[in-house]
């Protein structure tokens, strides 16, 4: 890429384009010190540390009140707790305020509990 980059920069880069509107001195300039970048000694690669694993706080059997943004609550019954690799994850079902499980329907109209996997990214993926 570096070398395709030179070689346009060698063959006038857009300097035509800036023919039409006057002055090619300051693009000039920028393309020269841009080249000077590119055939110089490059950086060091910077190092990246491996992601923070986020751990979820809950545990099975842990049931937890969740306000929506329209003010109802509701209720999650945590089932278990997942682990991949960035830490793990709460499967929850949520719960009226009696622990009855709320029904859903999957995709062949069968009524099943309302589970889902919730991941909560603290750490901005």
């Amino acid at each position: 890429m570096r070398d395709r980059a030179v070689a346009l920069i060698d063959a006038g880069g857009d300097l035509g384009l800036w023919e039409e509107t006057g002055s090619t001195g300051p693009r000039r300039a920028a393309l020269e010190k841009l080249k000077a970048q590119l055939l110089g000694p490059q950086k060091r690669a910077p190092k990246v540390r491996p992601p923070q694993k986020i751990l979820s706080p809950l545990e099975a059997g842990h049931t937890v009140a969740w306000k929506l943004p329209d003010g109802r609550e509701i209720f999650l019954r945590v089932l278990s707790v997942a682990t991949w690799r960035k830490g793990s994850y709460p499967i929850v079902d949520i719960v009226n305020a009696e622990g009855r499980v709320y029904q859903m329907e999957d995709a062949f109209g069968t009524r099943v509990p309302a589970r889902y996997g919730v991941l909560d990214i603290l750490a901005g993926d």
